[in-house]
């Protein structure tokens, strides 16, 4: 067991790509998932059940969480081009400044090239194939035991649940979960128990995820799935395809990257810290851009951070709470054409615009308590309320900034990576 030698706590922030909020919270007889670890974290710490990601893509995603500002005020929009602006502060640099050492352990499309490296003492980037259940996940555990120094905040990344999702041997019956996405998490989990059990009980652990994702019932209807996004891709790259079936086939995909339904934005948030996190649980909506904050002020640093995102800790304590209205967007290198990137907007944890940013060929509005699939769309009947929502998001985007530009050596090394994932 590791031993705090000082008085401020280690902080692991582990981000679980892929990871839906409705397999971290369900029913005992829905058997998505074999997750004891994550629901004893969950069960003993806090849990907001309504956390919306900034963006349905990794990478905006992650500046969100690590600068507590939406991806069009930071730069990092999309998977390529540009980088980090250098105004813009991370978290790693303020609890840097606070007396922590800073590492991070990432993988998928994080090259250090976007700029998300900064106040990071060591950015380890790793290949896909370094999984949790490799080597190099036996010589993580050996990393928190004799490398990292403390204080430490580690940011882990961890990829197994991103398609193809990688099920360990240990967990390939139904028992473990009903899909192989489900028995991908279960996997997981069990490695989190081992992390977990390695670390001294004055950490401050928290768990989310970057967005969520489509998913299959089986290997076949990933695949099938996965086969259709490729080719409507492509079709819709080379002029193929019209706008009104872009429309349709948005919902039908395996993945992420294209759309801003909730099993894309909707991500789990638990805190867990004894003697620093109350047990217990809200339905209020918050954003993964009050992340930073929320970690800064645990940390006994909660001034000097310039980010839109507002800290949780006030609701951890036992404030109510309100809804805050969380934007998103999807955008980026998975949609082809600039004009069918979306955002959108969801209030009051009811109502959410889907909203095209460029073009007039998407403006759907879901009532999210009574629709929950988001399919019927009643923009038609509350166009005071469409009005309202995309004024909201007109305000948010005069603060809109592009991002910096990336130079030619970076740009291209990146794409060999997304060429690697699929991406590209």
């Amino acid at each position: 067991m590791v031993e705090m030698k000082s008085g401020k706590r280690n902080i692991l922030l582990v981000v679980v790509d892929c990871l839906r909020e409705d397999h971290v919270h369900f029913s005992a007889d829905e058997n998505r998932a074999h997750i004891p670890t994550i629901s004893r974290l969950k069960d003993e710490g806090f849990s907001f059940r309504n956390t919306i990601s900034s963006s349905c893509t990794t990478v905006p995603s992650f500046s969100s969480i690590l600068t507590g500002r939406y991806p069009f005020e930071n730069g990092l929009r999309n998977l390529y081009e540009f980088t980090l602006r250098d105004e813009v502060n991370t978290l790693p640099e303020h609890l840097k400044e606070h007396g922590y050492n800073t590492y991070a352990e990432v993988t998928g499309p994080m090259v250090s090239s976007f700029g998300l490296n900064r106040g990071f003492d060591e950015y380890n980037y790793r290949d896909v194939k370094n999984t949790i259940h490799t080597e190099w996940g036996t010589g993580l555990l050996d990393r928190f035991e004799n490398h990292y120094k403390e204080p430490w905040f580690v940011l882990l990344h961890i990829w197994t649940l991103h398609y193809p999702r990688i099920v360990h041997r240990d967990h390939r019956g139904r028992r473990f979960g009903s899909s192989p996405y489900g028995r991908a998490l279960s996997g997981v989990d069990a490695f989190l128990s081992r992390l977990i059990g390695s670390l001294g009980d004055d950490t401050i652990i928290i768990v989310s995820g970057d967005h969520g994702e489509h998913i299959g019932n089986s290997r076949f209807q990933e695949v099938l799935r996965g086969m259709r996004l490729y080719f409507f891709r492509r079709a819709k790259k080379w002029g193929l395809v019209k706008k009104p079936f872009a429309h349709i086939i948005r919902k039908a995909p395996i993945g992420h990257g294209y759309d801003l339904t909730d099993t894309l934005v909707r991500v789990p948030l638990i805190f867990h810290g004894k003697g620093v996190v109350q047990k217990g649980s809200s339905t209020v909506q918050v954003r993964q851009i009050d992340i930073a904050p929320t970690i800064l002020e645990l940390a006994g640093g909660s001034d000097g951070m310039n980010v839109r995102g507002e800290s949780l800790a006030c609701i951890m304590n036992g404030d109510v709470g309100r809804h805050r209205d969380a934007y998103m967007e999807a955008v980026g290198i998975l949609i082809p054409c600039r004009e069918d990137w979306l955002n959108g907007i969801r209030i009051k944890n009811r109502y959410k615009l889907i909203n095209s940013q460029y073009g007039d060929w998407i403006e759907d509005l879901f009532l999210l308590r009574s629709d929950r699939d988001e399919i019927i769309d009643l923009s038609g009947g509350h166009r005071d309320l469409v009005r309202d929502m995309k004024t909201k998001i007109d305000r948010l985007m005069d603060d809109s900034v592009e991002g910096k530009n990336m130079n030619d050596r970076d740009e291209e090394n990146i794409l060999k990576v997304l060429g690697k994932l699929g991406y590209v």
